[in-house]
């Protein structure tokens, strides 16, 4: 074994020739610690740089994948949601499954309505504003409770184009009378051809305007003594 390296000062450490022809046998290579600075730095800075480009790569290929998947899931959901989705305007249910209340719709409720229903019904959802009607369960839900209390005279706030005002209409008897109030007129001439069809008309007293002027009224005629069995109040 050769004799151990030294090291100066100034921590340079004496490298011996490895000899050959022409080498010199006192020939020392001085390197410094800042000559292996150098040496390393910029190689391990490009390893770095590269492992921080692919890095950002895979983050960038893993969250355009899971958008991906999630745009898939979307669509397949709102599929799904539209396939079973029920076709009843004005549903105001706290039943949550649309395809349960479809199926109700098509076994239960439709096949019940009478035929001027269902033809204000169906002009009905053709009106851009058709969410203020209301549904053909509720229509036959309060014709059936109206039959069942006897309601021969009634009052009915906010008419839209008078598919619950057709239904309380044909429970109540052919003497019975309904006070229909609406601000406006023309949504209830839309439907009224089809409840003069229904030869229901003659029961309607409509009152285009606000409702609480034509109460006050009626408080205040004396001769107003017709007792008011049932009440219908529209919220939109």
């Amino acid at each position: 074994m050769g004799p151990s390296p030294t090291f100066d000062q100034f921590g340079t450490s004496p490298t011996p020739d490895r000899g050959g022809k022409g080498s010199n046998p006192d020939f020392r290579l001085h390197i410094t610690p800042l000559h292996f600075f150098f040496q390393l730095r910029f190689p391990i800075q490009r390893k770095l740089k590269l492992a921080q480009v692919h890095k950002q790569r895979k983050a960038k290929r893993k969250k355009l994948f899971i958008s991906r998947v999630l745009a898939m899931a979307t669509n397949t959901q709102d599929q799904q949601s539209q396939a079973g989705r029920h076709q009843e305007v004005g549903h105001k249910s706290l039943l949550q499954s649309d395809a349960l209340y479809q199926y109700i719709l098509e076994t239960s409720v439709y096949p019940r309505e009478p035929e001027p229903m269902k033809e204000l019904r169906e002009l009905t959802a053709k009106h851009p504003w058709n969410l203020m009607t209301t549904s053909a369960d509720e229509g036959q839900f309060l014709n059936m409770l109206l039959k069942l209390i006897n309601a021969k005279n009634t009052m009915e706030i906010g008419v839209y184009t008078g598919y619950s005002l057709l239904a309380t209409a044909l429970a109540i008897p052919d003497d019975g009378k309904i006070l229909a109030m609406d601000v406006n007129r023309e949504n209830y001439e839309l439907g009224l051809p089809v409840i003069q069809k229904a030869g229901v008309a003659h029961k309607i007293d409509f009152k285009e305007g606000p409702a609480l002027p034509v109460l006050d009224q009626l408080v205040e005629d004396v001769n107003f003594n017709n007792p008011i069995h049932f009440f219908f109040f529209r919220i939109c």
